[in-house]
């Protein structure tokens, strides 16, 4: 499921997850309607982040909100980054997984 971080560095896991998009042909997305406030930040991942694994087993996803919320404040790109550098660091270079990350963060509207 998709993690909301926001600008004051509250980690939120929101509804969703399930199908990779592509791979059947009637999978029907389901949709969620979310309100980003300037400098709210939106990861999307694979399964690959979650599921790595460090030598002594465990899983990156169970400290994904922790190392996320250490990237607070920052631009998209220096999370995307940051989180893929803590993967890594994690389970010591030693992917099992092919790891996708798409990181939106919200700016001020036009006009202000």
């Amino acid at each position: 499921a998709p993690v909301l971080l926001t600008a004051d560095g509250e980690v939120r896991q929101l509804r969703g997850g399930g199908q990779p998009l592509g791979i059947f042909p009637d999978a029907e997305p389901a949709a969620q309607r979310l309100e980003l406030e300037p400098g709210d930040t939106l990861l999307l991942y694979s399964d690959g982040v979650a599921d790595a694994r460090n030598p002594e087993a465990g899983y990156f996803g169970d400290r994904l909100a922790d190392e996320l919320a250490s990237l607070a404040g920052e631009p998209a790109a220096v999370v995307a980054a940051g989180i893929r550098r803590q993967v890594l660091d994690f389970c010591a270079d030693q992917v099992r997984d092919d790891m996708t990350l798409l990181v939106l963060r919200a700016g001020e509207p036009p006009g202000c």
